[in-house]
């Protein structure tokens, strides 16, 4: 099956006022010029920064840049937990044509060296935290080119201390970014993002997603460092003249708070983050709070209920680093139950089986996705010319998502291929395992994943965190409701409590690090 493009769902329609810059170091000009005294950034409990002081602050950073001598196409790695430093430092380097490397401040180890080493990164901008974890790893980057970000930091006042004007320069076919993937599942892949594909994604979140104007005030909690924050947060700023506030990370208690407090109409989210506040108590300002518009992807709870309770418009979308975020979506005030949307006007997605042939509508394949336009999706993955030949064939990117669409072009999200579970001669999703115990009374949240079984296939775990704010059910009582809710082949056989999920910083599930605890889980066969 493959989608009929909604007209209302071009990236650029609609958005008058949105800027037409082709590159990111122009966008930033461009709107410092229009507004150069309004706020741009505002962080939760710190410091505002208006336009001209971004400014400021990129070509400071620039001109230390080039002061060490890089050049256009060298690369910058970023090891920063959200701040406007981390935004000036974003912006400087990719307008002045050097390749900008988000870096994931939960890396540690061989993976941290990994992303380093193999970006070829000529200098690091990191926390000073952050800063000291890469120093022990002993690689061979220069001392005076790793700079804390800090402001009384040495560091940066020797490389960043002098005052210059900021600057523009490369095309829209450069690469700006290589975000690597989150690599829970084996060495992190390196996605190579130009400014056209950034500006597409960046101008579709505006328009469609956000319906983003210089009234809009956009919240953040989730890190800069992934495609998310910056597809439905920074660069949406920057196009259409938003504020964008920003908090360290996420907080259940103070989410509500810091929506009030800041004014945010808008903010994003992950399924988790939706899942903690419906479970949260009832509270005043569950409708006094001012957001009126939430993005996101993989909602874990019923969305309509969440709507009425919160008073927000929930959009739901679908896309990934290698789209550059959402690309597939709803419009507020839009959603259809059950999908994530229509394709974009800068995208072409089909179901496939696998031979590669289109699917009929409804039936269950893995989702791909062409580019309509120009700089639509990655570049390709650096240096790793032989995994993007396995995922770009024919020119359409095979996601490894499973997916069904229905005949009027609306798209179902069904799970990763590899989050399937093969039991008993089924196909059991993951996610509709853990969907059905997240709604049973007494359960926070839950991670299921298949493990070995001495008959062939596998057996399904379920790691279960409690709702401290209820009591525990017992594993008797959780039978029972998950007997009502899933089918006999897909119920858990092995049940255990943790006090948390194992989660990388954006909120993605790592089930591999579920498996060891089927040793000390309640196994319902021998209880039987």
């Amino acid at each position: 099956m493959k989608t009929t493009v909604d007209p209302v769902t071009s990236p650029f329609e609609g958005a008058q006022h949105h800027l037409r810059a082709d590159h990111l170091g122009a966008l930033l000009l461009e709107r410092v010029a229009l507004q150069p005294t309004d706020t741009a950034l505002r962080m939760v409990d710190g410091e505002d920064w208006t336009w001209s002081r971004l400014a400021e602050e990129v070509g400071a950073i620039q001109a230390g840049l080039a002061r060490m001598g890089l050049e256009p196409g060298d690369s910058v790695a970023l090891m920063c937990e959200n701040a406007p430093r981390m935004v000036a430092a974003l912006c400087a380097v990719t307008a002045a044509g050097l390749v900008a490397v988000p870096v994931n401040t939960a890396q540690v180890g061989a993976g941290l060296a990994f992303v380093l080493e193999h970006s070829g990164a000529s200098v690091l901008i990191a926390d000073a935290p952050y800063l000291e974890r890469c120093a022990s790893l002993g690689l061979s980057l220069p001392g005076n080119r790793c700079i804390a970000t800090e402001a009384d930091a040495p560091s940066w006042r020797q490389a960043f201390g002098r005052e210059a004007a900021p600057m523009a320069h490369g095309s829209t076919a450069d690469t700006a970014m290589v975000m690597y993937t989150s690599g829970t599942t084996g060495v992190p892949k390196g996605v190579m993002l130009d400014h056209g594909c950034v500006l597409t994604g960046a101008h579709a979140a505006a328009a469609v997603m956000l319906e983003a104007t210089p009234q809009t005030v956009i919240h953040t909690c989730l890190p800069l460092f992934h495609c998310a924050a910056q597809q439905l947060g920074l660069w949406p700023a920057l196009l259409s003249g938003a504020q964008l506030v920003l908090a360290r990370r996420f907080s259940a208690s103070g989410f509500w708070p810091q929506i009030q407090r800041y004014r945010a109409n808008a903010f994003h989210f992950v399924g988790p983050m939706t899942s903690v506040l419906w479970k949260a108590p009832p509270s005043s300002l569950d409708r006094r709070h001012g957001a009126r518009i939430a993005v996101g992807g993989g909602p874990r709870i019923a969305w309509r209920a969440f709507e009425e309770r919160f008073g927000v418009q929930f959009v739901e979308c679908y896309g990934m680093t290698e789209t550059f975020g959402g690309c597939v979506a709803h419009r507020p005030g839009r959603n259809r139950a059950g999908s994530v949307g229509k394709a974009m006007g800068h995208v072409e997605v089909e179901v496939r089986n696998e031979a590669g042939t289109a699917v009929s509508a409804g039936t269950v394949g893995e989702i791909a996705i062409r580019a309509r336009v120009p700089h639509a999706l990655f570049q390709g993955y650096f240096q790793r010319a032989d995994l993007t030949a396995e995922a770009v064939r024919g020119g359409w990117y095979h996601t490894g998502d499973l997916g069904a669409m229905d005949a009027d072009g609306y798209l179902t999200y069904h799970s990763r291929a590899r989050d399937l579970i093969r039991r008993r001669g089924e196909n059991v999703s993951a996610i509709a395992v853990e969907e059905a115990i997240n709604a049973c009374d007494g359960v926070l949240e839950c991670g299921v994943v298949g493990v070995p079984s001495a008959l062939g296939e596998e057996d399904i775990l379920a790691v279960l965190v409690p709702d401290p704010s209820k009591p525990r059910p017992t594993w008797p009582e959780l039978l029972d409701a998950m007997r009502t809710r899933l089918p006999a082949f897909a119920l858990p056989r092995y049940l255990c409590f943790a006090e948390e999920l194992p989660k990388t910083v954006t909120g993605r599930l790592q089930r591999h690090l579920l498996r060891p605890m089927a040793a000390q889980a309640f196994d319902l066969h021998e209880r039987a």
